[in-house]
């Protein structure tokens, strides 16, 4: 008996060395300035329209600011009318902020996996016709681009986690609850990591994959659960969740506001970003933003933003051109 609890022992030990060898950053000391987007759900005008008026780009679509954090909530996809555009503008300026000093983080978000877990039913009408024009007429070939390896789709989501912080703010998805006291933000960041490089390869050939542990995956997970924010959570209850993980403050999406526009509460300790920015959404475009010196106290501004503008009808009719031009290429050259 002696023998098989060190065994277990043991056993235990190695699966969290694992985990904990496969850990990524996410801990991250905040640059000058932070920029925050809740979900974008495919809409491409109101994601150029954002970095455009904060001044991250310039008319020509040129990256210009310096010293910044961007933070994307998640749930990049579904709901709106463009899915790959909104997908090639985060893959393109991801690129172009780290080459001027900027980060980009973007969340995984419910939606983000959906289609690989084999849910196409949130993909808005006018996202299909936009997939068609391109030449990817079923849910099959759609799935066949976004998780072909020689496509930037997938290395994409693959370089997403779950839970990140800057400073002492963290970000998740949707919210917290009661595994934030089972499990630690790289023992979550790696599962999901798991999880989606085991939808990449699987969903390719049909298979399903079925995520676990339950806590984390299910209703109440990173992704999905909204107890933190509808349900009403006290604030002692708040405060132990955000020692649990070291952190003073925490900002999520996935719920929209009430009155769609960010939301504070807790002293600015829970920040609400989700305001329905997407066309899809019905909802309104915010950004919330600090500094670095503003953010050790939790002060924060939000910006409203209109949803297009010409100035952006212009660089986004730009970018597609190219886009589709460069897609053609990659399929004429193997891609399919």
């Amino acid at each position: 008996m002696h023998f098989l609890n060190i065994f277990i022992l043991f056993i235990l030990a190695l699966s969290s060395f694992e985990l904990h060898a496969n850990a990524r950053q996410f801990k991250f000391d905040p640059l000058g300035n932070l920029l925050i987007i809740g979900d974008m759900h495919a809409d491409p005008h109101a994601f150029l329209n954002i970095l455009l008026y904060n001044d991250m780009i310039n008319d020509k679509g040129e990256w210009i600011a310096k010293d910044t954090d961007i933070v994307f909530m998640g749930d990049m996809i579904d709901r709106g009318p463009d899915s790959l555009t909104t997908l090639d503008l985060l893959i393109h300026y991801k690129k172009l902020a780290a080459d001027n000093g900027c980060r980009i983080h973007t969340l995984i978000g419910n939606h983000d996996l959906m289609p690989f877990e084999g849910d196409f039913s949130y993909m808005h009408p006018i996202d299909r016709i936009a997939f068609a024009k391109l030449g990817m007429d079923s849910e099959a070939e759609i799935l066949y681009l976004l998780t072909d390896p020689k496509m930037p789709y997938a290395q994409e989501l693959q370089e997403r986690q779950a839970f990140i912080k800057i400073g002492e703010l963290g970000f998740v998805h949707a919210g917290l609850d009661q595994f934030v006291f089972d499990y630690t933000p790289d023992q979550v960041n790696t599962l999901f990591r798991e999880y989606v490089e085991k939808l990449l390869t699987k969903s390719r050939d049909g298979q399903a994959v079925k995520p676990t542990p339950k806590a984390l995956f299910g209703q109440l997970g990173p992704l999905w659960g909204r107890s933190l924010v509808e349900e009403g959570i006290n604030e002692a209850t708040f405060e132990k969740m955000l020692a649990a993980w070291d952190m003073k403050a925490l900002a999520v999406g996935h719920t929209t506001t009430e009155l769609m526009r960010p939301e504070f509460r807790f002293g600015n300790r829970l920040i609400m970003t989700d305001t329905g920015i997407s066309v899809g959404m019905e909802g309104q475009v915010w950004s919330v933003s600090t500094t670095k010196e503003k953010l050790k106290n939790l002060d924060f501004e939000v910006t409203r933003l209109a949803r297009r503008s010409e100035r952006v009808t212009k660089l986004l009719r730009s970018f597609t051109e190219q886009r589709n031009v460069d897609l053609l290429v990659k399929r004429l050259n193997g891609c399919r």
